[in-house]
Protein backbone atom coordinates (compact mmCIF):
# COMPACT_ATOMS: atom_id res chain seq x y z
CA UNK A 1 0.00 0.00 0.00
CA UNK A 2 1.58 3.42 -0.98
CA UNK A 3 1.08 6.14 1.65
CA UNK A 4 -0.85 9.32 -0.26
CA UNK A 5 -0.36 12.79 1.83
CA UNK A 6 -2.54 15.39 0.48
CA UNK A 7 -2.29 19.03 1.76
CA UNK A 8 -5.06 21.61 2.21
CA UNK A 9 -7.42 22.76 4.15
CA UNK A 10 -9.72 20.28 6.49
CA UNK A 11 -12.20 22.44 7.62
CA UNK A 12 -14.80 20.77 5.17
CA UNK A 13 -18.26 21.50 6.63
CA UNK A 14 -18.19 25.19 4.88
CA UNK A 15 -16.11 24.05 1.76
CA UNK A 16 -19.09 21.32 1.16
CA UNK A 17 -22.06 23.59 2.25
CA UNK A 18 -20.96 26.38 0.57
CA UNK A 19 -18.18 26.15 -1.89
CA UNK A 20 -21.08 24.30 -4.81
CA UNK A 21 -18.53 21.50 -4.94
CA UNK A 22 -21.60 18.56 -4.13
CA UNK A 23 -23.81 20.47 -6.47
CA UNK A 24 -23.42 20.06 -10.64
CA UNK A 25 -20.58 20.04 -12.95
CA UNK A 26 -17.09 21.29 -11.68
CA UNK A 27 -15.78 22.47 -15.06
CA UNK A 28 -13.11 25.51 -13.28
CA UNK A 29 -12.58 23.51 -9.78
CA UNK A 30 -12.47 19.71 -10.16
CA UNK A 31 -12.17 17.34 -7.56
CA UNK A 32 -8.66 15.67 -7.72
CA UNK A 33 -8.46 11.75 -7.05
CA UNK A 34 -6.08 9.80 -5.78
CA UNK A 35 -6.37 6.29 -7.32
CA UNK A 36 -3.78 3.67 -6.34
CA UNK A 37 -3.98 1.44 -9.97
CA UNK A 38 -1.41 -0.79 -9.30
CA UNK A 39 0.83 -1.84 -6.69
CA UNK A 40 3.01 1.44 -5.65
CA UNK A 41 1.60 3.59 -8.66
CA UNK A 42 -0.84 6.11 -7.60
CA UNK A 43 -3.16 7.85 -10.69
CA UNK A 44 -4.52 11.34 -10.56
CA UNK A 45 -7.59 11.40 -12.16
CA UNK A 46 -9.78 14.59 -12.88
CA UNK A 47 -13.32 14.97 -11.83
CA UNK A 48 -15.81 17.26 -12.65
CA UNK A 49 -18.51 16.67 -10.06
CA UNK A 50 -18.78 15.23 -7.15
CA UNK A 51 -20.95 12.25 -8.05
CA UNK A 52 -18.36 10.93 -9.97
CA UNK A 53 -16.13 11.01 -6.68
CA UNK A 54 -18.80 8.85 -5.13
CA UNK A 55 -18.14 5.67 -7.11
CA UNK A 56 -14.48 5.43 -5.74
CA UNK A 57 -13.99 3.74 -2.00
CA UNK A 58 -14.29 5.62 0.86
CA UNK A 59 -10.75 5.59 1.60
CA UNK A 60 -9.81 7.31 -1.48
CA UNK A 61 -8.07 10.70 -0.97
CA UNK A 62 -8.86 14.14 -2.80
CA UNK A 63 -8.46 17.20 -3.38
CA UNK A 64 -10.41 20.05 -4.72
CA UNK A 65 -10.51 24.28 -4.50
CA UNK A 66 -12.50 26.75 -3.36
CA UNK A 67 -12.15 29.82 -5.80
CA UNK A 68 -12.38 32.98 -4.25
CA UNK A 69 -13.01 36.29 -5.11
CA UNK A 70 -9.43 37.49 -3.17
CA UNK A 71 -7.80 34.10 -2.91
CA UNK A 72 -8.21 30.77 -3.26
CA UNK A 73 -8.07 27.56 -1.36
CA UNK A 74 -7.04 23.81 -1.28
CA UNK A 75 -9.39 21.41 0.60
CA UNK A 76 -8.36 17.38 1.63
CA UNK A 77 -11.04 15.14 2.48
CA UNK A 78 -11.90 11.79 1.29
CA UNK A 79 -14.39 10.32 -0.26
CA UNK A 80 -16.33 8.33 2.56
CA UNK A 81 -16.12 12.12 4.43
CA UNK A 82 -17.90 12.97 1.14
CA UNK A 83 -20.52 10.80 1.21
CA UNK A 84 -20.95 11.15 4.80
CA UNK A 85 -21.49 15.07 4.00
CA UNK A 86 -23.97 14.02 1.17
CA UNK A 87 -26.26 11.75 2.66
CA UNK A 88 -26.81 14.21 5.47
CA UNK A 89 -25.48 11.96 7.91
CA UNK A 90 -23.31 14.99 9.67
Amino acid sequence: MIDVRTSGRDDLEAFFGKSGVCTGKLSHAPILAFVEVESGVVEVRVLDSAQKALGYPDETRCMAQWIGKWRSDFFKFTVGELRKYMSGSR
